[in-house]
Formats: C-alpha cells, structure tokens, sequence
C-alpha cells in the first residue's frame, strides 16, 4: 500500500534517527567536562548560604522572644 498515512515521510525518520546521536560540538563538551569537574565546594555554596540565612532567622527569632519574656523591673513610685 503506497502513500499510507501512517507511514511517515523519510525526511522525519532521518532527522529522529540523527537525533539520537550527538554531534561533534557535543561530544567536545562531554569530554571536556569529564576532564574538569566542578570542585565540591562550588556545589555546596548554595546549601551553606541557605544555612547561614535559616540559622540568622533563628537567632533573630529567638532574640526577639527572649526580650517579650524578659521580666520588667518593678519600679517604685516615688512621691
């Protein structure tokens, strides 16, 4: 059966069949990439900074409740 519609047209398969491979540019970056790796420390920036901002928040939160339960001095009237 010529001309089926559920046959796809040869320049589709091509271009999924190519797709599969990667190029040459890509290939330099894998390579290039395996061959310098990032340094942990860089990976774990982030995380340190988002644990610096928690621990701050806490440090403030705890500060600001330490001076609402703080016991007033009683003061004297004096006349």
């Amino acid at each position: 059966m010529q001309g089926s519609v559920f046959q796809s047209p040869p320049s589709s398969r091509a271009f999924h069949r190519r797709s599969f491979t990667p190029t040459h540019k890509e290939k330099m970056a894998n390579e290039q990439h395996s061959l310098s790796p990032r340094p942990w420390l860089l990976d774990a920036v982030p995380f340190m900074v988002v644990l610096l901002i928690a621990a701050h928040v806490l440090a403030l939160v705890y500060w600001i409740y330490r001076l609402a339960t703080e016991k007033q001095p009683q003061r004297r009237k004096a006349h």
